[in-house]
């Protein structure tokens, strides 16, 4: 009985050295590579702008996201500023700051979890083209397009039974998105449907272990492109105020894959236009 009991503790970590091995090689790419976080909200809306005025919005977003056995939530704080610079369009720039919680759950090793925190930065850049809007606050049709970079560093843990090991990575990632917004007056509200198209070209992952695996602690590894993730989505201002309320879904299928990442965003927003003489 005694030697039973000094042997478990010497079998579960064996099991989180073998569990943490598996996630290491195999769930770790297939999760933050091929099918990771890489979820950048749309841009803001650019409704109606005159030739000297300019926008600031924030937003507080809430994110869920579903990889194959990996739930994903983030609380997103998203700023940006926006300015008319040519009759028919302009320039914005945004960036969203993410706070990031991540759980895995594998019972084919026993009780075994795997439970994440950290942060996401996200930097973007559009042109905004609109034909039809106009300088009243009428329908408009706005068109955007740009690049973006997406960085994450995500810690964590791999537990089976009493036994932990410690998880690290960090990933970069940069592609470009493009959509089409269109602004509906209702009386004091505005319907602003949306569809956003992103896609990502590239980047690269690193991933820590401690205790160390196999013949070392840490590996390094190149992303290639993935598929374009279409989302739809909408937004409803309240037109006084600016201030609007709205929900975005994605769903991106990796190819060759029955795995499938499931996205859902609620947005809380704010507008303020302003006017700027020189434009920005």
């Amino acid at each position: 009985m005694l030697k039973g009991r000094k042997d478990r503790p010497r079998n579960e970590r064996g099991l989180a050295l073998f569990f943490t091995a598996i996630f290491y090689f195999t769930l770790a790419p297939a999760v933050f590579a091929s099918e990771s976080f890489q979820f950048s909200p749309p841009p803001f809306s650019m409704l109606n702008q005159r030739g000297v005025d300019a926008q600031r919005d924030g937003s507080i977003d809430y994110i869920g996201m579903k990889i194959g056995n990996a739930d994903f939530k983030a609380a997103n704080f998203g700023f940006n500023r926006t300015a008319k610079q040519w009759d028919t369009g302009g320039m914005g720039f945004g960036f969203n700051y993410m706070l990031i919680t991540a759980s895995m759950k594998d019972n084919s090793f026993g009780s075994a979890s795997i439970n994440f925190f950290g942060m996401g930065l996200s930097p973007n850049f559009n042109f905004i083209f609109d034909v039809f809007g106009r300088e009243e606050d009428d329908f408009s049709l706005p068109i955007y397009f740009g690049p973006h970079v997406n960085y994450n560093n995500i810690m964590g843990s791999a537990k089976v039974g009493s036994s932990n090991m410690s998880i690290s990575i960090l990933y970069l990632s940069y592609g470009a998105q493009f959509g089409v917004q269109a602004g509906v007056n209702l009386g004091p509200l505005k319907l602003v449907p949306y569809v956003d198209f992103s896609k990502e070209m590239g980047g690269t992952i690193v991933t820590s272990v401690s205790p160390c695996v196999g013949s070392g602690c840490s590996t390094t590894a190149s992303l290639g492109s993935m598929p374009v993730a279409m989302s739809p989505g909408f937004d409803v201002v309240i037109r006084p105020i600016g201030v609007s309320l709205g929900a975005m879904t994605q769903s991106l299928k990796k190819p060759n894959s029955n795995s499938e990442t499931k996205t859902t965003v609620f947005h809380l927003r704010f507008k303020k236009k302003f006017r700027s003489i020189c434009g920005m």
